[in-house]
């Protein structure tokens, strides 16, 4: 296989028969519907993606109510319910016409020639940093993930990235099957995914990562669109004690279909008038900070029917601002 997750993680682990049925009928039902679309010509596809997306926002009602909640939260001074609503619904049509542009270009081309479908913003840019070394890539769950870390190894080398398994097993192993095909190694998110990274990295492999996940274990406390949100704190931590930059990268969809687009931010190294600890939190507020700023500009690519602000700080937390680290 192209990339390097392990056999087991291919594995479907036992389970109950009722969970073992409702979740081969979930995986079922979800993969046909992609298989069978993933035959349409390619011409047809991105509309039709965008006509999956639609009915996904219609029938996912308890997603609609998060996405909506969240979208009033972070922007809801800025905009009208009803702009809030057009938001969601396209958001969901890209999230539709990721699924399908992907499924079809992972089922038509063996090993997919990325490069004529994804591109860097400043690819000049993105060239000086592989000159010099293995870097850490912080990104958010927008545009294309998948198709942006094969991009990256196109043109960044060889590039691993930390995979959490989905509860649902078998769609899990689908999932797995189409990173792998794609040429990224995985590390699984264990309590030995740090060791993992730091192995990699000191390989040579650059590391791709996502930073717009609800942290529950030591979260930084980051203000994300004037709200305090529990960020990762790990790719700083990581970047501060290997010396190694950290890059924030967003991925969208261009107009064109089929074409998809990574901007990159400036690539954030350890300062040496600040400590490990300072460093590691300024290089995750300005990664958090460079998301924001994207995706405003790309208001329907992110993914807003997660619970961004689920878990919020108590009174003897610090919430962290971009203004604390001025540049």
């Amino acid at each position: 296989m192209g990339g390097t997750a392990t056999t087991s993680a291919f594995e479907i682990p036992e389970l109950p028969i009722a969970r073992r049925l409702r979740y081969r009928l979930e995986a079922g039902v979800g993969i046909g519907i992609l298989e069978a679309c993933s035959r349409v010509p390619q011409s047809m596809a991105t509309n039709l993606g965008y006509s999956l997306g639609s009915m996904a926002w219609a029938l996912d009602f308890r997603r609609r109510r998060v996405t909506l909640d969240n979208l009033a939260l972070a922007v809801g001074d800025e905009t009208t319910e009803e702009e809030r609503r057009t938001i969601g619904r396209n958001y969901y049509r890209n999230l539709g016409r990721n699924a399908l542009e992907s499924a079809i270009l992972t089922r038509r081309h063996p090993q997919p020639p990325v490069g004529e479908f994804v591109h860097f913003d400043d690819p000049a840019a993105v060239d000086r940093q592989r000159e010099s070394g293995p870097a850490i890539y912080v990104g958010a769950h927008s545009g294309s993930w998948e198709l942006m870390m094969a991009g990256g190894k196109e043109r960044v080398g060889s590039t691993a990235t930390v995979v959490r398994p989905m509860s649902n097993p078998y769609l899990n192993r689908r999932v797995l099957r189409f990173r792998d095909k794609l040429g990224v190694m995985m590390i699984p998110q264990t309590d030995r995914a740090a060791a993992g990274i730091v192995r990699a990295v000191k390989r040579g492999h650059s590391i791709g990562l996502l930073a717009d996940l609800n942290e529950r274990h030591q979260p930084l406390f980051i203000d994300f669109f004037g709200r305090p949100a529990a960020t990762v704190r790990g790719p700083g931590v990581i970047a501060t004690r290997l010396n190694v930059p950290v890059v924030p990268v967003f991925s969208y969809h261009k107009d064109e279909p089929f074409q998809f687009g990574i901007r990159q931010g400036t690539p954030l190294l350890p300062l040496e008038n600040l400590s490990a600890e300072e460093n590691a939190i300024r290089v995750m507020v300005k990664v958090t900070a460079f998301l924001e700023k994207c995706i405003r500009e790309f208001m329907d690519q992110w993914a807003w029917n997660y619970r961004r602000w689920k878990t919020q700080p108590g009174p003897e937390d610090v919430v962290y601002r971009d203004a604390d680290f001025p540049d």
